[in-house]
């Protein structure tokens, strides 16, 4: 059973899942069991939750999406992973307007500190004056 089209991904099975991230299931095993992949169990099979975004910036799951979902098929592990899956992205955004913020200052201090090279040669050669 799949979900498509939600939340910019889809629920493939645990197989499917390692095949399309070209990983082994084992590996892919120990990563849900190890909570690092949005995962659901259901009718003892596990679920994972694969981002149609390869560089893996999902959109928030909306709280209209999941409660247009059968409650039958949302366990309690899905209810967790939708509130960490939207932390996530806030915390992405928070940190992509960080990194921004970075890059400006980093630009800032590169002309600062050629501003200063080129006044301390200036004043050098003044200083120096004619010989």
């Amino acid at each position: 059973m799949r979900t498509e089209g939600f939340a910019r991904g889809r629920w493939v099975k645990l197989t499917e899942a390692a095949h399309l991230l070209g990983i082994s299931e084992i590996t892919l095993r120990r990563r849900v069991k190890g909570g690092k992949i949005p995962h659901d169990f259901r009718d003892g099979k596990y679920y994972v939750f694969i981002d149609s975004d390869p560089l893996g910036n999902r959109a928030p799951v909306q709280s209209s999406q999941v409660e247009a979902l059968p409650t039958s098929t949302l366990s309690p592990t899905f209810h967790r992973t939708h509130a960490f899956e939207n932390e996530l992205f806030h915390l992405r955004e928070s940190i992509e307007e960080r990194d921004e913020v970075i890059k400006c200052l980093r630009r800032t201090i590169e002309d600062q500190q050629t501003l200063i090279t080129f006044l301390e040669e200036t004043l050098a050669r003044h200083t120096e004056g004619p010989n």
